[in-house]
């Protein structure tokens, strides 16, 4: 029996939930995942457990405006003790609480956090700590891809659970038309071949752009050894690391996505209206679908995935990676010369996708060049200095987006990260890569002044006094890329605090949060099981069977008031996210999307190549 599977022995016992100045709640078994629910649980933790030499705090929800007293016990022995410190209110969950540290404990086991010990009000809750709190999760977060794969079947084979295997959806993706004839009457675009992007069956450039960059970077970075066979997947065995497959098989659309006849790349392929939620692939592979208009921001994001696909697998396959730099340079050559378009939501298009809406293409000239700079210099091209003068005139040469998480809509960042791994190969001047580090640590700081001043382990938290961010959609995205920032400040500078606080955000993901739930599929005790996924909802809700481990929730949401018919658009910002059993009508908090687990991807691998 493993670690994992002791815990959940451990934690099936029954768990007290009333706390002084709160009220009480009994625990209720949640049917889906036949797992503890603790929703009105008063004591929030990192459900997965915490590790033995890192900090090990938890939150307490009590309207006492004096100290509790808690204990840190092992069966019938006191570990550590101590009184709560009295936070306050917290803006963000719009509760009153405490906080507890007993991170002087490193006894690795089964352990009980104990408030108001010997009194009435006596409550409690289960703590694990252990080392290998997170061996699993890169693997089964990066599972996820695979199990979104278009174009070919899924075969049981690979899969942890043979329920999981389906037939091809979209294997007709090699002959897309295009909405409207934008591209030309007789114009079919072969767009075969990636990952359905989110709840629906869309691709999008630029989402798909930043989903392959993540993944890419956490495989340029290097975190840990990724490795020919780690995620058992068709292409296992071919001496070539599963992550690169995997990235591979996703990015083989984008080439298709810029037509033959010279326009700029379409902006998304998506069906004429939205798919139902049945879970039915013949109906869904009977949708009538388009390649919908071009756009700048397309074409760019087309430019920076070839190349940097060209620049990654040129040491794999040499034939490929030339293919790809072409494309990279076709797409460049486009986005710099075709008049600048921009996809609006005034755009003619389809009914039956998103906008992924754009109307700024600077971050994406200066990400896309930044990209071709570093492949140009790898592959010794001639084109070095045209892809150097584009990085270096950008406005946001060497900056971060102004909320330290890249998401399709402001890239410059990924362009930055990608400059500091390959800051002495592109020959940035010492005086730059400071100006560069700076940046990358300023945004590590800004989520260490948002921790500290959170009641919650928030590393992203517009409630926390900055200048106002708002909730984003797929709000937990921007925590994990947040994370990202900040491994990259730990790495540069081997401050442990900058670890510390990446393993705090991982805290707030697994379950110390205002919703006193794990945001990931599989880890922790209470966990979420009923995500907006139009394949796997079906699955759950008709088969009774989980979803697969490692896939993140989007998050709580603000500013999209009616966003959908069952996200709360009012509240305490942390808690506007849609109750259990809604995750069809709730796309705008339950819906899973490529985007927001490859951030997954990469800090898993970063917290298994860093252990405390």
């Amino acid at each position: 029996m493993t670690p994992n599977s002791l815990k959940k022995l451990f934690l099936s016992t029954a768990v007290a939930i009333a706390l002084a100045g709160c009220g009480s709640s009994g625990g209720t078994a949640d049917p889906a995942s036949n797992e503890v629910s603790l929703v009105d649980a008063k004591i929030r933790v990192n459900q997965q457990g915490y590790p033995s030499k890192g900090l090990k705090r938890a939150t307490i929800v009590s309207q006492s405006t004096e100290s509790l007293t808690w204990q840190l016990m092992n069966d019938t022995r006191v570990l550590a003790s101590g009184t709560t410190k009295v936070f306050g209110n917290d803006a963000a969950s719009g509760e009153h609480i405490h906080q507890v540290d007993f991170s002087s404990v490193q006894q690795a086991g089964f352990h009980h956090l104990v408030i108001n010990a010997g009194t009435p009000n006596e409550v409690s809750r289960n703590i694990t700590i252990e080392d290998a709190l997170y061996q699993d999760l890169y693997t089964d977060a990066a599972k996820f891809f695979y199990l979104h794969r278009m174009g070919e079947p899924i075969e049981a084979q690979y899969l942890s659970n043979p329920a999981y295997a389906r037939k091809a959806i979209h294997p007709g993706d090699d002959s897309i038309a295009c909405y409207q004839d934008w591209c030309g009457k007789d114009t079919r675009l072969n767009v075969k071949g990636t990952w359905y992007d989110a709840g629906d069956f869309g691709m999008y450039s630029v989402n798909f752009a930043l989903t392959a960059w993540t993944l890419l970077n956490a495989y340029e970075f290097g975190a840990i050894d990724y490795k020919d066979g780690d995620l058992n997947i068709p292409e296992s065995g071919n001496s070539m690391p599963d992550l690169l497959d995997e990235i591979r098989f996703g990015s083989t659309f984008m080439a298709g996505m810029l037509p033959p006849t010279g326009q700029l790349a379409s902006h998304k392929v998506h069906n004429q209206n939205w798919s139902g939620f049945e879970g039915n692939i013949d109906l869904e592979n009977a949708m009538e679908r388009y390649a919908q208009p071009g756009s700048t921001a397309a074409t760019y994001a087309v430019a920076r995935n070839a190349a940097q696909l060209a620049r990654v697998y040129a040491s794999y396959d040499a034939t490929y990676s030339a293919h790809q730099w072409q494309v990279a340079k076709d797409a460049w050559q486009r986005a710099e010369t075709l008049p600048v378009t921009y996809y609006t939501s005034e755009t003619p298009d389809s009914t039956g996708g998103g906008d992924y809406d754009d109307e700024n293409v600077v971050d994406d000239r200066y990400a896309a060049s930044a990209e071709l700079w570093a492949t140009a210099i790898a592959l010794k091209s001639q084109e070095v200095a045209t892809f150097e003068a584009a990085t270096r005139e950008s406005a946001d040469f060497l900056n971060l987006d102004p909320s330290g998480s890249q998401q399709w809509q402001q890239v410059q960042g990924a362009g930055s990260l990608t400059l500091w791994l390959h800051r002495e190969a592109v020959g940035l001047s010492e005086a730059e890569q400071a100006t560069l580090q700076g940046n990358i640590v300023a945004t590590a700081q800004l989520a260490q002044r948002q921790l500290s001043k959170s009641g919650y382990p928030m590393v992203y938290n517009p409630n926390a006094g900055e200048a106002d961010e708002g909730w984003p959609w797929g709000s937990n995205s921007s925590f994990l890329n947040r994370l990202m920032v900040v491994s990259y400040a730990h790495n540069m500078t081997d401050n442990r605090a900058y670890l510390e606080t990446v393993y705090q955000g991982m805290d707030y993901l697994m379950g110390n949060n205002p919703l006193n739930l794990s945001m990931i599929t599989g880890y922790g005790d209470h966990y979420e099981v009923d995500l907006h996924d139009r394949i796997f909802y079906s699955l759950l809700r008709d088969q009774g069977v989980a979803f697969p481990k490692g896939w993140v929730a989007g998050g709580p949401l603000t500013g999209w008031k009616g966003c959908d018919n069952a996200t709360p658009d009012s509240g305490p910002n942390a808690k506007r996210y849609a109750a259990f059993g809604t995750a069809p009508e709730a796309w705008c908090s339950k819906e899973v999307a490529i985007n927001w687990n490859s951030p997954l991807v990469w800090v898993a691998a970063y917290l298994e190549g860093n252990p405390l």
